[in-house]
This record gives C-alpha cells, sequence and structure tokens, in this order.
C-alpha cells in the first residue's frame, strides 16, 4: 500500500477515533457520505486503510490493527524514547563511538540527547 499524508476533514466527514497509541499514531473511522473507511495514521501519514468498510466489521479490524501495533512496537530493536515537548515517541538517530544517543521527535522536531531533556 501507497503511504499518504493525511488530509483535514473535509466537509461532511466525521471522524471516530477508535484509538491511539501517542499523539501522533491513532485509528479513526473516517464517515463521508456512504462511504466509511478505517485509517491507521502514525506521524500525519496514513500508514493502513480499508476504503468502503462495512462499520460494523470496522471496530474488529481496528483491534486487529492495534493488536498488531502493539506486537510490531514491542519486538523493536530500536529504543523508545518519549519527548518532553509533545509526549510522542522518539527513537534513537545516532549513537556515537563513546554510547551518546542522539533522539529526533518526528513529530514536532524536537531534539535531545538520551538522559537529558528527553523523559
Amino acid at each position: 500500500m501507497k503511504r499518504t499524508q493525511e488530509m483535514p476533514p473535509r466537509e461532511g466527514q466525521e471522524l471516530v477515533l477508535y484509538w491511539t497509541a501517542s499523539p501522533s499514531t491513532r485509528c479513526v473511522l473516517v464517515t463521508a457520505r456512504k462511504t466509511v473507511d478505517l485509517q491507521l495514521l502514525c506521524g500525519g501519514v496514513v500508514e493502513r486503510r480499508t476504503e468502503n468498510v462495512d462499520p460494523r466489521v470496522a471496530r474488529d479490524i481496528a483491534r486487529q490493527w492495534q493488536m498488531e501495533y502493539d506486537i510490531a512496537r514491542s519486538r523493536s530493536s530500536t529504543p523508545i524514547s518519549v519527548c518532553s515537548e509533545c509526549g510522542d515517541e522518539a527513537p534513537v538517530i545516532y549513537t556515537s563511538n563513546r554510547g551518546i544517543e542522539r533522539r529526533l521527535c518526528q513529530s514536532c522536531g524536537h531534539e535531545w540527547i538520551a538522559g537529558t531533556t528527553g523523559r
């Protein structure tokens, strides 16, 4: 699936939040006229989308996506820290030969050395 930028809701659209893992990672149901789409949004990018889903089935799909997201996150070998500016997750982006880890929040752009101004 091609990743696309998240678009703001258009007139006549409604968003229903199913779950959220961080300020920038959430699963939403988007309704517009006669169509219902389920989207997994990560950092403003649509990571997964199911178009024209039956609303009765959307909740089950959202739960499945949440389980898959949680499993992938728990298996990640990349150490995760929480940004002190926006509260989103920030992976290590650089480790020096002295073991100093630099972090960068992809949501707000805040950058810090692990163990200092981040959490």
